[in-house]
C-alpha cells in the first residue's frame, strides 16, 4: 500500500460518502408501525454529555433532540429503551478508557432531559454493546413482534454502531428481517486530536450502512 495513492484513493471515497450521508434521506416518525417498533437511547448519561471524563460537549448538542425524540415516541406509546453506561470498579474498560459512569454515581444517570420523561425502561451496560445486557435479551424475548428498532445516542461508532452490528446479525441468525434505523442527527461521536469525530462518524455510519442498517438524515415527531 503506497501512501499517495491510499490518500488520493480515500479521499475520493470519503467525498462520496460525505455527499451519501449529508442527502441522507428523513422519515417521519408516524411512517412506523408502532406495534412493531421500538425506540432506542445509547448512553445519553451525565457522563457522556454533562460532566466526568468522556463528557464531550458534542453529545450534549444531541441531548436536547434525543430527549424530545423519546417524549415524541412514548406518546406515540412505543417502547422507548434507554441503555445507561454503569460500571463497577473493576471493568475491564478502564485499561482502554479513563475510568466513567461508575455504577450508582451522578455519570451514570440519565440527563435529567430523559430521566424527566414518564415510562422510558433504562437498562444498565458494563460494557460498550447493549444488545448483551439480559435484560435487552428478555425485552426482545417478550416483544418477539418488534422487529423496527430506532436507534439513537452515542457514541455513533462505539455503543451505536457495536449494538446495530450486533442486533441486525442476530435477527440475520435467526432468518428473520428486521429493521435497525440510525437518525444522524440523533447521533453523535465525541472529537479530540487523537479521535476525529466527524471522520469517526462517517466510517461508522458507511459500516453500519453495508452491513443493512438504514442511515438516515433525521427522523421527523
Amino acid at each position: 500500500m503506497q501512501k499517495e495513492a491510499f490518500l488520493k484513493k480515500s479521499c475520493t471515497f470519503l467525498d462520496t460518502l460525505y455527499d451519501d450521508f449529508t442527502n441522507a434521506p428523513t422519515l417521519p416518525l408516524h411512517s412506523f408501525v408502532k406495534e412493531k417498533t421500538a425506540a432506542v437511547a445509547v448512553d445519553m448519561v451525565n457522563g457522556f454529555a454533562k460532566e466526568g471524563n468522556l463528557s464531550s460537549a458534542r453529545i450534549l448538542q444531541i441531548n436536547d433532540k434525543v430527549a424530545a425524540f423519546c417524549a415524541a415516541c412514548i406518546k406515540r406509546k412505543l417502547p422507548v429503551l434507554a441503555f445507561a453506561d454503569s460500571h463497577t470498579r473493576q471493568s475491564p474498560e478502564f485499561s482502554d478508557y479513563p475510568v466513567h459512569c461508575l455504577h450508582d454515581s451522578l455519570e451514570s444517570e440519565l440527563t435529567q432531559e430523559l430521566k424527566s420523561i414518564p415510562g422510558i425502561r433504562r437498562i444498565d451496560k458494563n460494557s460498550t454493546n447493549g444488545f448483551l445486557e439480559p435484560e435487552f435479551q428478555q425485552f426482545l424475548l417478550e416483544n418477539p413482534q418488534i422487529d423496527t428498532f430506532l436507534v439513537t445516542g452515542c457514541c455513533t461508532d462505539l455503543c451505536i454502531q457495536q449494538f446495530c452490528l450486533t442486533l441486525k446479525a442476530a435477527f440475520n441468525r435467526e432468518n428473520r428481517r428486521c429493521r435497525v434505523i440510525v437518525p444522524i442527527q440523533l447521533t453523535a461521536t465525541f472529537d479530540l486530536p487523537v479521535h476525529n469525530g466527524d471522520f469517526s462518524a462517517v466510517c461508522a455510519y458507511f459500516n453500519m450502512r453495508q452491513n443493512g442498517i438504514e442511515i438516515l438524515d433525521n427522523i421527523t415527531l
